[in-house]
């Protein structure tokens, strides 16, 4: 390409561009299930999710968390995680009540939804 004044240079044209205003969906918790007991430390547990259908999802795009105030207050089990549908973990031996977990997933325009 060519100014007014004669100088030339080289222009890089992104060719296309993903617009995403919609949170991921589909994502569901398959284990535990509701009523499930854990015994926690040391046993690791395998929690699983069906990883949902949003194609704009990125390496690292989910967060696992549980509660034992119905989520008034939350402890993460593991920060940006693939999703792919399973993670392993200890849950603590001084739990000694009920507890929930949720997924939230975050996709690569940072839209993102909770699932529990």
């Amino acid at each position: 390409m060519t100014d007014l004044v004669g100088n030339t240079g080289t222009i890089n044209v992104v060719d296309s561009i993903i617009f995403d205003r919609t949170a991921p969906t589909g994502i569901v918790i398959t284990a535990p299930t509701t009523g499930s007991y854990i015994k926690g430390n040391p046993d690791i547990y395998t929690i699983t999710w069906s990883t949902g259908t949003d194609a704009n999802f990125g390496p690292s795009s989910i967060l696992l968390e549980y509660s034992i105030t119905n989520f008034v207050s939350t402890t993460n089990i593991t920060t940006g995680t693939a999703n792919n549908g399973s993670y392993a973990f200890m849950f603590p031996n001084t739990l000694n009540t009920f507890g929930k977990i949720r997924i939230l997933a975050t996709d690569l325009a940072g839209n993102s939804a909770y699932f529990t």
